[in-house]
């Protein structure tokens, strides 16, 4: 699909140039935390990951081990810039530039590090905080003299509901919705980025 106000000239130049999604793609990747000190203690870890592509779970009495495959697998030695230009946040943003409707999702049990992933710390910026440098980066480089309003939602699911995390409280709560221009959120905060 095309991007908002977009011909298919403008798609085919987008094609040219390179760097952009072009089409309708979900990616999938998995990335194992360090482990805590108990679970140190315990001995061996849950999960291995044993190439780019492929965690397995490590033995347990009475079960063999299990092989699973991802796009992308990332090993507790990764850090959040090996995520974003590995997986293909980087392609995202490119194309949320250029018209594109994109989104990075990390999704996850309590305490797996999905947090850690997506904001980051201020020594190893997440995925949102890289993603927006590069917004300005790639704006920063357009000589073509257009005009660019970048907006942000920050939403997350949890038990089942989802919760607008730019809302002011009371708030109504946000709603999917799937109509002729595709499945959207529908209520939910956006916010002007200007740094």
């Amino acid at each position: 699909r095309g991007g908002v106000g977009r011909s298919p000239r403008d798609d085919e130049e987008d094609r040219r140039r390179g760097g952009a999604m072009t089409e309708e793609r979900i990616r999938v990747g998995i990335r194992a935390r360090p482990l805590t000190s108990s679970e140190m203690e315990e001995g061996a870890p849950a999960w291995e990951v044993v190439d780019e592509q492929r965690v397995v779970e490590c033995a347990k009495k009475n079960r063999t081990r299990r092989s699973f495959v991802f796009d992308r697998a990332f090993g507790a030695w990764a850090r959040n810039e090996d995520v974003y230009q590995e997986f293909g946040a980087e392609e995202v943003v490119r194309s949320v530039m250029l018209g594109y409707h994109g989104a990075l999702l990390a999704y996850g049990q309590t305490s797996t590090g999905k947090t850690h992933t997506m904001q980051g710390t201020p020594n190893e910026p997440g995925l949102i905080p890289l993603s927006i440098e590069a917004c300005f980066a790639l704006i920063e480089e357009d000589a073509s003299g257009k005009e660019y309003a970048l907006k942000v939602s920050y939403m997350e699911v949890y038990n089942e509901r989802l919760r607008d995390l730019l809302a002011e409280e009371g708030s109504s709560e946000p709603r999917i919705v799937e109509d002729g221009r595709g499945t959207r959120v529908r209520d939910v905060a956006e916010e002007k980025v200007a740094s």
